[in-house]
């Protein structure tokens, strides 16, 4: 049976406060502004995968198991083994769950709305969802476990749950060699010809790599790009239009790739001088997020000097955190953006220190 449907859709749920952090968090970084809609999301999109859904996922194992017995035990045997394993792993489950069983004591319950299609296939009585036998038919209990997993999830993977929708759409545009046809946050759309999802080299985020071109471009003006999905605003199939890559584009995309990372396709390679402090030897090789790798380095009497070649927006990521710790000494356009947007910072502390 499902949960039982007493038609009242609203929940009342009380997180951990690690995990309220991480809705927090997620949600201004996937750029919602209402949590009950991201909750929702959440379930939505995760419910069928998670382990808080113990009958699902007992039902997965048996039938692992019994794919995999060799075909000459005994019929009796296979059943006691597959009946004992199953029992292990629902002691397994049952365990896991219970260990996101305590809220924390500082946090206040909120209410939640379910929407009705999350809600009826939680309560639907014909549906195959069977989870209520393992949480007191307490649907608060299921939802409050199910979120308090997906905190616990990396955030990599938080980020394919919450824009589950984007990922199945570039699947399939893949399984059927399609193009897509992708919007990113400041509006501009563009024809793309997908590749495939990958991580940045840290694996902290999901790219979809591949070849672009304008929508009034011609394809063969195309280029290797990198979207960040989180960043993706709109996308969907272009059904008319072949999405297939030769060998030969496949092997260009590859290259670069593995010459400026997943997440800096787009960039122009330039060359980039930086003199960095001791202090800011020690920081570069401790902050390994976005680093470039640099093919000449050379020890100053008090100071190191760096050259690179990567892109601009890399640059410019990774080394203005350094303040004073680094200084650019080439591009000049580079140099002077820097000097330039230090100037405002610096204005703005001394104007506000004499109000």
């Amino acid at each position: 049976m499902a949960f039982y449907a007493t038609g009242d859709q609203q929940v009342r749920l009380r997180f951990s406060r690690y995990t309220e952090e991480v809705i927090k968090n997620d949600m201004s970084l996937f750029g919602e502004t209402k949590e009950n809609t991201f909750i929702n999301k959440i379930i939505k999109n995760y419910y069928l995968d998670a382990k808080a859904s113990i009958h699902m996922r007992l039902e997965e194992y048996q039938n692992t198991l019994l794919e995999n017995l060799p075909p000459n035990i005994p019929e009796n045997h296979s059943r006691a083994f597959v009946k004992a394993m199953t029992a292990a792993k629902k002691q397994e489950l049952l365990h896991l769950i219970s260990s996101y069983e305590g809220p924390d004591k500082n946090c206040k319950s909120k209410p939640y709305r379910l929407k009705n299609d999350i809600y009826c296939e939680l309560t639907n009585e014909d549906s195959n969802f069977q989870e209520n036998i393992y949480y007191q038919d307490s649907l608060a209990r299921y939802i409050k476990i199910l979120i308090e997993e997906y905190a616990r999830e990396p955030y990599i993977r938080r980020e394919q749950i919450y824009f589950k929708e984007n990922f199945d759409i570039i699947a399939e545009a893949l399984a059927t060699n399609k193009q897509l046809l992708i919007t990113i946050s400041s509006g501009i759309s563009f024809h793309t010809i997908p590749y495939k999802i990958l991580p940045d080299p840290l694996a902290t985020t999901n790219y979809l790599a591949g070849y672009s071109y304008g929508l009034h471009e011609e394809k063969n003006t195309k280029y290797t790009v990198s979207y960040k999905i989180a960043a993706i605003r709109k996308i969907r199939i272009e059904k008319s239009r072949s999405g297939k890559l030769c060998a030969e584009e496949i092997s260009v995309l590859l290259k670069d790739i593995a010459e400026k990372g997943v997440q800096f396709l787009i960039s122009d390679y330039v060359e980039i001088q930086v003199r960095l402090t001791e202090e800011g030897k020690k920081c570069f090789n401790r902050w390994l997020h976005l680093r470039p790798t640099p093919f000449c380095m050379v020890k100053e009497k008090e100071s190191y000097l760096f050259t690179f070649r990567c892109g601009i927006y890399q640059a410019k990521s990774y080394f203005f955190k350094f303040g004073a710790q680094a200084e650019i000494l080439s591009p000049l356009d580079l140099r002077c953006e820097f000097a330039e947007e230090y100037k405002k910072a610096s204005a703005r502390y001394l104007t506000e220190s004499t109000l």
